[in-house]
């Protein structure tokens, strides 16, 4: 969400106030102040790939492209989602890996 959690959390809370037959409210305020604190608790560094585009690009043999930012973006939900430490550059190099073959 990045950047664009602001935008996010408005239009939720628009579209809670502009729809009688909408689902329950939800309180944007909570959920606004549980991301500030968490936030604060998790720098955003933490929450990224291990590994950065050019070290990408070596482990893969490939120049700039998208594949670069998929392979980010995979490394970045397993950190997201637990399965990678944060700071793991040798098993995010290994996932990586069997990313690219599983996904070629």
């Amino acid at each position: 969400m990045g950047d664009q959690l602001d935008r996010l959390l408005s239009l939720m809370e628009a579209d809670g106030q502009a729809g009688k037959t909408s689902p329950p409210r939800v309180d944007i305020s909570e959920i606004r102040e549980r991301l500030k604190d968490l936030l604060i608790l998790t720098p955003r560094a933490v929450l990224k790939s291990p590994l950065d585009g050019i070290e990408i690009a070596g482990i893969l043999g490939i120049s700039e492209g998208p594949r670069i930012g998929q392979a980010k973006e995979y490394l970045t939900e397993q950190v997201l989602d637990g399965a990678l430490k944060p700071l793991d550059k040798e098993a995010a190099a290994e996932l990586l890996k069997t990313w690219s073959t599983e996904n070629p």
